[in-house]
């Protein structure tokens, strides 16, 4: 369905860089769905990680609904995105991914936020992450160490975020 290149997950939004893979990569085969239903709609290739996405959504506020005995939405909004279009910018997103809770003053250390792709990449530990990928792109682990620590301002990508500033 996806690659995910970096994430971080905070207490108020999230940020996600995927890839959505190839519709003949999703198995939309003649067995698997009717034909008819995959060419429209949300069952459509081009809707199809809508879809899922949007399940994953309803399925994660049903859950916190139920632990914390609850009713109504979570989200504020429909989810957003953006299509990575411009390569010079892969590497500049996954730091502002990263830098998040940095910026929104969650820790004095990006690095340190546990809940971010940031170690995970860093880590020898299996994961589902293109890590090989996100490393490689940057040069080394080192390289990548290195730019996350190099960038400063967001000023640079600012274009390619939708964030609202959320408190």
């Amino acid at each position: 369905m996806v690659d995910t290149y970096a994430y971080c997950l905070l207490k108020n939004h999230f940020h996600l860089l995927v890839r959505i893979k190839e519709s003949s990569s999703l198995n939309l085969t003649p067995e698997s769905k009717n034909l008819q239903q995959i060419d429209k709609g949300l069952h459509s290739p081009n809707r199809f990680v809508s879809k899922k996405l949007s399940d994953f959504f309803n399925s994660y506020t049903k859950s916190i609904n139920k632990s914390y005995h609850r009713t109504g939405g979570l989200f504020e909004t429909p989810f957003r995105r953006i299509a990575l279009n411009e390569e010079e910018y892969f590497s500049r997103l996954v730091w502002y991914i990263h830098w998040n809770p940095q910026k929104h003053g969650f820790v004095q250390n990006f690095k340190e936020y546990p809940h971010s792709s940031y170690q995970s990449h860093l880590a020898q530990k299996a994961t589902k992450l293109e890590r090989t990928y996100v490393l490689e792109w940057f040069g080394s682990r080192q390289k990548y160490i290195a730019f996350h620590e190099s960038m400063t301002s967001e000023s640079s990508i600012s274009h390619l975020t939708l964030e609202r500033e959320f408190n």
